[in-house]
């Protein structure tokens, strides 16, 4: 069965929280101190350009109309590598080059034969 692939992939660095030794406040149960972070090297297609800052559609505006742009992932790539792409993630390096952009919205694309293939991070630039 043929299935959506990505073509031109670069090797893209995301930094994650690490729940796993973030410090809680025993009375409040939040998050104190500077979190742990954890960095992931992963291939992706990266497509950076400033949306229009209306997008209307069936319900609503589009979130992420006001992106920089978004990373495609393999979703068998990610699964392979352990990684769950969350809202807050932060890109710290694409090709080689030094960015950062916070991921706002991750979505499933590339259906075909009942699952998603692949996978879109929405991001904006912080730098």
């Amino acid at each position: 069965m043929l299935h959506p692939r990505i073509i031109h992939a670069v090797t893209v660095v995301v930094e994650q929280i690490n729940p796993a030794t973030q410090v809680l406040d025993d009375v409040f149960r939040q998050p104190v101190g500077t979190p742990a972070k954890v960095s992931r090297t992963l291939r992706g297609q990266v497509k950076t350009a400033r949306s229009q800052s209306l997008a209307p559609t069936g319900g609503g505006n589009n979130p992420s109309a006001n992106g920089d742009g978004h990373v495609v992932f393999e979703t068998d790539a990610l699964t392979a590598a352990g990684v769950t792409l969350h809202q807050g993630d932060v890109i710290v390096s694409v090709a080689g080059a030094t960015v950062r952009h916070r991921i706002t919205r991750v979505e499933p694309h590339g259906t075909a034969g009942g699952r998603h293939w692949l996978m879109y991070a929405f991001f904006t630039r912080e730098d």
